[in-house]
This record gives structure tokens, C-alpha cells and sequence, in this order.
């Protein structure tokens, strides 16, 4: 095969590389199976965020950052989910990188469980029901976030 052929597929293969390095690595079965379970922190002043990324066709190969608080939190891709103790507050919830990114002010309380969904294509997250976000979780893989 010819440099001039492979040359330009040398930035897609360094981008895919990167961001599979940047999505979070599974946890243990043990771990995802005690967040299924959906218990309060231990920290009192703390309150409990899932953020789950739904199955789907359209981007399944791409992982979604999200940012929480301005940071990097994890890279999520289809039927993954990460779990987050916050301290009481404001804190703000955005996938990274979409052109029509929209973010979400959450108010956490302590002792409280919040669930978010990720919606790659349209670069939302949206607060979901206490019944539809465990139905979400139940059926995906626990990742861990970078903070």
C-alpha cells in the first residue's frame, strides 16, 4: 500500500486512540451491582448522580464527554453509566464538543439520587424520573469517572 494511501487515516486512528484512552473503564460487577441498588451516599452532605447514555444506532461507535462543574467526568458511550457523590449545590451537567450542546443546572440535596440522560446526537442531558433512570441503569454497564 502506498504512504500517500495511509497517510490520511493517521489522525482518524491518533483520535479514535485518544478517545478511547479518555472513556472510563469498566468497574468491577461487584461495584455496578452495588450502584444498582440505589442507596444514598454515606456522605451525609452529599447527594448521588447517575449519568447514563442510553442504547442507540446513531453514534454507537462515539463516546460522549460530559463535563461536570467545567471538568471532564468521564467519556460515556451507548449503555454505559457513571455514578457521582456531589456535594450539596449547583452543579452543572454538559456533554463536550456538540455543536448544539446544551447543559443542565442540577440543585443536588443531600441524601437524594438524581439520574441524567445523555443524548449524543442532539448534545443534551435532561434530568429524568426516579423510575425511568433506574430502568436505564438497570440495563447498563458502570464506568469510572475521571474526577
Amino acid at each position: 500500500m502506498s504512504e500517500n494511501v495511509i497517510r490520511p487515516f493517521i489522525p482518524v486512528v491518533l483520535a479514535a486512540f485518544v478517545i478511547a484512552c479518555a472513556s472510563g473503564q469498566p468497574t468491577s460487577v461487584q461495584q455496578d451491582s452495588e450502584a444498582k441498588m440505589f442507596t444514598a451516599p454515606s456522605d451525609a452532605g452529599k447527594g448521588r448522580v447517575y449519568v447514563v447514555r442510553p442504547a442507540g444506532f446513531a453514534g454507537a461507535a462515539i463516546l460522549t464527554q460530559i463535563m461536570v462543574d467545567g471538568r471532564i467526568a468521564a467519556a460515556v458511550g451507548p449503555k454505559n453509566y457513571f455514578v457521582l457523590d456531589l456535594s450539596a449545590g449547583d452543579h452543572i451537567f454538559a456533554p463536550l464538543g456538540q455543536s448544539k450542546q446544551q447543559s443542565l443546572r442540577l440543585n443536588v440535596e443531600p441524601g437524594k439520587l438524581y439520574f441524567i440522560e445523555v443524548h449524543h446526537i442532539a448534545g443534551t442531558v435532561t434530568l429524568l424520573s426516579d423510575e425511568e433512570g433506574r430502568s436505564l441503569v438497570r440495563g447498563s454497564t458502570r464506568i469510572e469517572p475521571t474526577i
